[in-house]
């Protein structure tokens, strides 16, 4: 590897985000990425969109794993930046670290962010089109960069849309105020 510093960028974009009903404790992970330019290792995100662990409860975790798959050596020290960005391309919450990875274990924040301040105002600047950007900035070395790489990858949370028509019978005669109820059967649990 040269004298320089080497980065790498990674974004994960997560579609229909909003739809996101995972437990505490229930994860989703990014596709895995290797950085040929950190000398191949291979990585993934882990967002824990109702926190990690119970006392995480009520904030997004988010962290950095090194793959079990990854090629020697046991350990590996980097500098990672993991972030969530607005739809300016700007970064609304950071974290910067530097950690040594062993294969198979990972870093990260389980308060990387209040689910609150990311689900309620300002929804159409953090999450434009529903689509929750996370940024993975990693680098080694320092001074002048030398090499710069970027990868994409992209999940999509699967929601069920249905729409029917009903005829409403002796529609004529609908009381104000008077509620019927209209049983529909999802198409999925048939």
């Amino acid at each position: 590897m040269n004298n320089g510093r080497s980065e790498y960028f990674f974004f994960w974009f997560v579609e229909n985000y909003s739809y996101c009903w995972h437990k505490n404790g229930e994860k989703l992970a990014s596709p895995n990425f290797t950085i040929d330019e950190l000398e191949g290792r291979i990585w993934n995100l882990r967002l824990y969109p109702r926190g990690k662990n119970d006392e995480d409860e009520g904030h997004i975790s988010l962290s950095l794993i090194r793959s079990l798959e990854d090629d020697e050596p046991e350990n590996v020290s980097i500098k990672y930046e993991l972030s969530f960005l607005a739809a300016d391309g700007s970064a609304f919450c950071c974290q910067k670290s530097e950690d040594e990875f062993r294969r198979g274990y990972g870093y990260g924040y389980g308060k990387f962010l209040k689910i609150d301040k990311l689900l309620s105002r300002r929804n159409s600047d953090y999450l434009p089109e529903d689509i929750l950007t996370v940024r993975c900035k990693i680098w080694k070395g320092e001074g002048k960069v030398q090499s710069i790489g970027q990868s994409n990858a992209r999940s999509r949370i699967r929601i069920e849309k249905n729409s029917f028509l009903n005829v409403v019978e002796n529609f004529s005669a609908l009381q104000p105020n008077v509620k019927q109820t209209t049983k529909i059967l999802s198409h999925s649990k048939n």
